[in-house]
């Protein structure tokens, strides 16, 4: 049962559509998987729940998080302060609880925002 899911969860992010962004910054860049098409409420959800879809879920959404975090930092000319997955995920936890409405990437881009070190 957990490949089913395990499979489902890779069909679903091969599928979500890509997120341009890029208004008022130096390029435009494209975000694709998970954090596209994920709301914060439902990051919550896989969180908290305590079925193997949540555990999944909650897998497949941090490792996102991790990477999309990893993307900014290799990819950026700022440094980013030094966290660990623990930060990241209550950082999260944390702002997802206050806007349950917006993306996990609007989150992961605010977590950007706060990790980058002020020149």
């Amino acid at each position: 049962m957990l490949k089913r899911y395990s499979l489902v969860l890779v069909c679903l992010a091969l599928l979500a559509g890509p997120v341009v962004l890029g208004q008022g910054q130096a390029r435009p860049y494209t975000i694709y998987g998970e954090g596209t098409s994920v709301s914060c409420g439902r990051w919550l959800s896989f969180r908290s729940g305590g079925t193997d879809r949540d555990r999944l879920g909650a897998l497949a959404a941090e490792a996102w998080i991790r990477g999309f975090v990893t993307g900014v930092g290799m990819g950026s000319a700022s440094t980013l302060q030094q966290t660990d997955t623990a930060g990241m995920e209550l950082w999260m936890d944390n702002y997802c609880r206050a806007n349950p409405l917006k993306q996990m990437v609007d989150g992961a881009s605010s977590l950007v925002q706060e990790l980058a070190v002020k020149q």
